[in-house]
């Protein structure tokens, strides 16, 4: 079960990373080639994306938490050793 947490992990997690990694190595690359108006559209661009990654985050966290509390070992009685850890996550979602 671990092995699959850590693959699902790799996939949600850090897969929607690499294009921020990437735009952020490919940027003095293309700087010398931008106009005025491109640095103004890329700002609006970039705006209007972070504005939709909450909502899209939002939707990410609901399905995790519905599939950690649906999981076979939660409700078979194994699930309270890691209440802890889900409560320390939830907080930290809440909070920060």
């Amino acid at each position: 079960m671990l092995k699959k947490l850590f693959s699902h992990t790799a996939i949600y997690g850090l897969a929607p990373q690499v294009t921020k990694v990437a735009s952020f190595f490919s940027l003095p690359l293309i700087t010398k080639e931008l106009t005025d108006i491109d640095y103004g559209v890329a700002g609006i661009l970039t705006a209007y994306t972070a504005a939709l990654s909450v909502f899209s985050m939002i939707g990410l966290r609901v399905v995790l938490v519905n599939s950690f509390l649906n999981h076979l070992i939660f409700i078979n009685g194994g699930g309270d050793k890691y209440m802890g850890f889900f409560l320390y996550g939830i907080s930290y979602i809440l909070f920060y």
